[in-house]
């Protein structure tokens, strides 16, 4: 990787800046593929690890209410707390870093409302406000 970088310190400055960009962003990815496969041992071993309990977790899927129930005590627990988010919560983060392109604006009431009911029919707890 240090020799990567080295030559890609020396061809940059040549490029055009479109194309010095393209490298910088195929000289990132390919680092991440390189810490991933320095990984590779371990994500090998944690996989063995999952598939011993692959069975217990298949029946568990297959009985919905009680995967959902599951879900909910897990998810309950005081060390998730920094992931629960209120729908103000996410709409302030939209209003600052701005909304996906499909959909230009936030949703109005009745596309929140539409949204809530998809997950409430899907067992989750919708609340609204902050």
């Amino acid at each position: 990787m240090n020799q990567l970088h080295r030559l890609a310190k020396q061809v940059m400055p040549q490029l055009p800046d479109d194309e010095a960009q393209e490298l910088q962003e195929n000289l990132d990815q390919i680092e991440e593929l390189a810490a991933y496969d320095a990984m590779n041992g371990q994500i090998e071993a944690a996989g063995r690890t999952l598939e011993e309990h692959r069975a217990e977790f298949e029946k568990l899927m297959g009985d919905p209410p009680t995967a959902m129930e599951r879900a909910r005590s897990l998810f309950s627990e005081e060390r998730f707390a920094p992931l629960r988010y209120t729908a103000q919560d996410v709409h302030r983060a939209f209003e600052e870093v701005g909304y996906h392109s499909r959909f230009k604006q936030m949703p109005n009431d009745e596309d929140m409302e539409t949204i809530g009911k998809i997950f409430e029919d899907r067992g989750f707890e919708v609340k609204i406000g902050g």
